[in-house]
């Protein structure tokens, strides 16, 4: 919550990379396993 990230499973990658690519105000974290709370 501190640092603005957010979590994000492997289907949603690309859209995250893309986000993050035109300047996206949040940093993403890969989620593979599920194994994060959301």
């Amino acid at each position: 919550e501190a640092v603005n990230a957010t979590v994000i499973g492997l289907d949603e990658a690309p859209q995250g990379y893309e986000d993050f690519d035109k300047g996206a105000a949040k940093k993403y974290v890969l989620n593979p396993h599920g194994m994060i709370p959301a």
